[in-house]
């Protein structure tokens, strides 16, 4: 495994200058040794991890979020004093969105809850844990929200400009 990169944007309306980092230890904190990066003016970002960060246990198994906070909100030029959170999902194009954050916090409570020890699995368990406890979250906030489990994780401003409204 070599350096991988994680694209994205934040978006609560696009949110610029915002902190994001890749919760390897899983304490909800930028630690030193943590890969991190700010967003661009619309919201976007870029952060690279280096060999030893792709080869995290946390980050091969999934587990680990990513973090945004801090930051303009570049549509009402207000400070954004909150944070949001995503599942990478084994995916190197995330976007870290309200919905994003809903179904990270009721992921990590379904983990915190159950009797389940990740430590005591493999890798490999842990992520098809992770992916069908996720799974089943999107599906019923999809349901809640009615609308298609796709669209959860898309970018629901550059939906509306194309004339779907439904994730905002």
């Amino acid at each position: 495994i070599e350096e991988q990169t994680i694209t994205g944007k934040v978006i609560d309306g696009e949110i610029s200058g915002a902190t994001v980092f890749l919760d390897l230890n899983l304490n909800n904190e930028l630690d030193a040794d943590e890969p991190n990066t700010k967003t661009n003016a619309d919201g976007s970002f870029e952060l690279t991890l280096t060999q030893t960060q792709s080869e995290h246990s946390n980050y091969l198994n999934q587990s680990a979020s990513l973090i945004a906070y801090d930051g303009t909100d570049i549509r009402t030029n207000k400070l954004f004093e909150d944070y949001l959170m995503a599942m990478t999902e084994g995916k190197n194009e995330v976007n870290i969105t309200p919905i994003s954050t809903l179904i990270t916090q009721m992921l990590k409570e379904d983990i915190e809850q159950s009797s389940e020890k990740l430590f005591q699995k493999t890798t490999e368990e842990i992520v098809i844990d992770i992916n069908s406890k996720i799974d089943v979250i999107k599906k019923n906030i999809s349901q809640l929200l009615g609308i298609g489990e796709e669209l959860l994780t898309k970018d629901p401003i550059t939906l509306a400009q194309q004339g779907d409204n439904s994730l905002l």
